[in-house]
C-alpha cells in the first residue's frame, strides 16, 4: 500500500521500532537507537529515491556551530529546490525517559525552539514542521515563516530557577507516532511538504 493511503505502519517499520526500544540502556544506547527506524521511516514516508528523482534528502546531522558543540539537529529533511539543499522538516529524538521528566520535557521544548530559531529562515515553504520523539510519544511543531512564529506558543517554565514542577508540559507528547493517529499526522505533513515543494519547481 502506498503511504499517502494507508491505514496503519507497515508491520516490519513497526517492529524496527519495538526492538530499538528493547535495547534501552543496553550497551550505552539511549535515544540515538532510535535513529535508524526513523531513518527507515522518513524514507518510506517521502520515497526518497525511489523512480527517477531524487527530491528529498534525508540527513542525519547539520553541521554543529563550532560555538555551540550541541547545535547539530538528528534528522533534517530537504528538498532539493533550484540546486540547492532547503530544509522542509526538522526531528529530534530523545530517549522515552524524557516524557516522563517535567525536566527532560522542558529541555526537549526549549531544544526544538532553538532548531526554529536556527533554521526557519531558510525554509522556502511558508511552514517548516518539526517532530519532537521521546521514544515513539510524538509533538509536532509548525514555525510560520512570515511571521518568525512557532506553535504551540511557549509555555513558560512557572519557576524563576528554571526547574519546572513535576506536571510541566505533561501530556504534550501525546500521540503515538506508531499509532493510527500518529499515522495520519505524518500523512498530512507529508502532503503539505510535497504539495508546496512542487509549487517551487
Amino acid at each position: 500500500m502506498p503511504f499517502e493511503t494507508d491505514t496503519h505502519w507497515p508491520t516490519r517499520l513497526v517492529k524496527l521500532f519495538k526492538i530499538c526500544r528493547g535495547q534501552g540502556g543496553k550497551g550505552g544506547m539511549l535515544e540515538s537507537r532510535y535513529n535508524g527506524p526513523v531513518n527507515a521511516m522518513l524514507t518510506y514516508c517521502l520515497q526518497v529515491g525511489l523512480g527517477e528523482e531524487f527530491d528529498y534528502v534525508i540527513g542525519p546531522q547539520v553541521p554543529a556551530d563550532p560555538d555551540h558543540p550541541h547545535s547539530a539537529i538528528d534528522f533534517v529533511v530537504s528538498a532539493v529546490i533550484h540546486d540547492q539543499f532547503k530544509p522542509v522538516l526538522l526531528i529530534e529524538i530523545k530517549d522515552d525517559t524524557w516524557a516522563t521528566s517535567a525536566t527532560q520535557r522542558y529541555h526537549a521544548d526549549a531544544q526544538m525552539r532553538q532548531r526554529f530559531h536556527a533554521m526557519l529562515n531558510a525554509c522556502p515553504l511558508p511552514d517548516l514542521h518539526g517532530l519532537s520523539l521521546l521514544g515513539t510519544s510524538l509533538r509536532v511543531y509548525r514555525g510560520t515563516v512570515a511571521t518568525y512564529s512557532v506553535d504551540p506558543m511557549l509555555e513558560e517554565c512557572p519557576s524563576t530557577e528554571e526547574v519546572p514542577p513535576s506536571n510541566f508540559l505533561e501530556g504534550a507528547w501525546d500521540r503515538d507516532l506508531l499509532s493510527p493517529g500518529g499515522l495520519k499526522e505524518m500523512q498530512r505533513i507529508v502532503s503539505y511538504i510535497v504539495t508546496e515543494v512542487a509549487k517551487l519547481s
